[in-house]
């Protein structure tokens, strides 16, 4: 076993195979520690870092679509366990829910109209990119991808369809991602 720190100096006991798995995926260790928060190294489904992979592996055969945009159930699953994990937090239901907004600023240290700004439409792992789109539009019960408050993604860190208006707790700066190129290089990362 080998013992990682995160900036915030909390360590953490991983095999050699999970050491070579978060660098594979271009992981910080802060990144690791918030993906796989319980001590086990297992995150909010129970899965650590290598069944993840695993996962996910089976999820694609060479560039095609995402399984969470093939499979209602699983995508259902995929996003409801991204609801109920305290270190997720994906929301709100109801996009006027004010509390949601509250709580995610109080997450953030910062004000309820700049968490509004953070949402899944600029996070750096939601893609739209033309590819993913034929992916969720070829997909079921998702015909129409858009609706008055935005329109559906795909979420390279939580593995389901999230909509553009709804955020995170994970959120984090730099999307979306539009470009086919692009969305490739997540897509063989995850592989």
């Amino acid at each position: 076993m080998i013992t990682v720190t995160n900036s915030q100096g909390i360590t953490k006991q991983i095999s050699q195979e999970e050491q070579e798995m978060i660098r594979r995926q271009g992981l910080t260790m802060d990144m690791f520690f918030e993906m796989f928060p319980n001590e086990d190294n297992t995150n909010f489904a129970g899965m650590n870092i290598l069944d993840y992979n695993g996962m996910v592996d089976s999820d694609f055969v060479g560039a095609s679509c995402p399984r969470a945009t093939k499979d209602l159930e699983y995508n259902t699953r995929m996003r409801n366990k991204a609801i109920e994990a305290d270190y997720v937090q994906y929301g709100p239901l109801n996009l006027a829910d004010e509390e949601y907004w509250v709580r995610i600023a109080e997450h953030w240290n910062t004000s309820v109209e700049v968490a509004k700004e953070s949402r899944c439409a600029n996070c750096t792992a939601f893609d739209i990119s033309p590819r993913m789109l034929q992916c969720i539009k070829a997909g079921p019960t998702s015909e129409n991808i858009e609706d008055a408050e935005g329109y559906l993604g795909y979420c390279w860190m939580h593995s389901f369809k999230c909509h553009s208006a709804r955020a995170c707790y994970t959120w984090a700066a730099g999307g979306p991602i539009s470009e086919d190129d692009v969305s490739y290089e997540w897509a063989e990362k995850s592989e």
